[in-house]
């Protein structure tokens, strides 16, 4: 996962805004202010054991939890999200896969310890449902496939050539410390892995 934020100056307040690719990407989402730095999360730490990632979104810390993160790439050389599928397209970042299976709901939680505001989150290779409870959510970009209704996100299964099942990116509306979200499978498959 890769998170992405921006500052901007607007009176005496500073605005954070963050994109979750975990890609954090505000200077760059609709009514963003292009002039403002954008930051990725530099995650620093992924315990595929206790199921913990923590890192960095410029100032602000950020922890990922949930039932299965199962492996990623922390040193900012992953490619996954080097697609058109992606607003914005990331040559160059860090990713954390989280897992789950049919035998189970599948539960994540995002907290910033400095709230985000309307951040934005890549998924890649999403073939099962994700639901973000009650939030406002957009479809920045993405395949066909990639389908935003209500408060759920959902890929179908593609296991043909790269890239497979269905990638892009979401944004939610709003201020948050924490986004909670859960992952269930899509009838006929049995495991699913998505990046963030």
């Amino acid at each position: 996962m890769k998170r992405m934020m921006r500052t901007t100056n607007t009176s005496s307040r500073t605005l954070i805004k963050a994109v979750v690719c975990l890609g954090l990407i505000p200077a760059l989402i609709p009514g963003g202010d292009a002039g403002a730095a954008v930051i990725f999360t530099d995650f620093q730490t992924l315990n595929t054991t206790s199921n913990v990632a923590t890192g960095d979104l410029g100032a602000a810390g950020v922890t990922l939890t949930g039932t299965d993160l199962a492996s990623g790439v922390l040193d900012g050389t992953s490619t996954f999200f080097n697609q058109a599928f992606f607003t914005p397209q990331l040559a160059m970042s860090d990713f954390l896969q989280i897992s789950f299976s049919q035998s189970q709901t599948a539960t994540f939680s995002i907290a910033f310890d400095t709230p985000i505001t309307d951040p934005v989150i890549h998924l890649q290779s999403l073939a099962s449902e994700l639901t973000f409870p009650g939030e406002v959510i957009t479809k920045l970009s993405g395949q066909s496939t990639f389908v935003v209704a209500g408060d759920m996100v959902t890929g179908t299964i593609d296991d043909g050539s790269f890239p497979t099942d269905a990638n892009g990116t979401i944004q939610l509306s709003g201020t948050f410390s924490a986004i909670s979200f859960w992952g269930d499978i899509l009838p006929g498959a049995s495991v699913d892995g998505v990046r963030i």
